[in-house]
């Protein structure tokens, strides 16, 4: 899976997130609420599985190959954990920045 089919993906996640945004909830409002949806007990990393769940709640769909990749990018820190704020700055904030 190349660097492109990631970028590609979390395009589509920023698309549907700013879609489901309102003038009163931006897209980090969504995003959030999306995954407390799925992190019933608050442990604050995401799973695969959480993030299957999490995209089909933003109508996106993608095969585990892609999503395990999407993973290792979140983990900014390398530490084999993804953080949802880890995810929170990829998706959200760093949506001008290329890497």
């Amino acid at each position: 899976m190349s660097h492109k089919d990631v970028e590609t993906l979390v395009q589509a996640i920023r698309t549907n997130l700013l879609k489901l945004g309102t003038r009163g909830h931006s897209e980090e409002f969504v995003f959030r609420e999306v995954y407390r949806d799925f992190n019933r007990n608050n442990e604050g990393v995401i799973t695969l599985p959480d993030l299957k769940q999490m995209l089909m709640k933003l109508n996106l769909t993608a095969p585990d190959k892609y999503l395990e990749a999407l993973l290792l990018k979140f983990d900014r820190n390398q530490n084999g954990i993804v953080e949802f704020e880890e995810m929170l700055q990829y998706v959200v904030y760093d949506r001008y920045h290329k890497y």
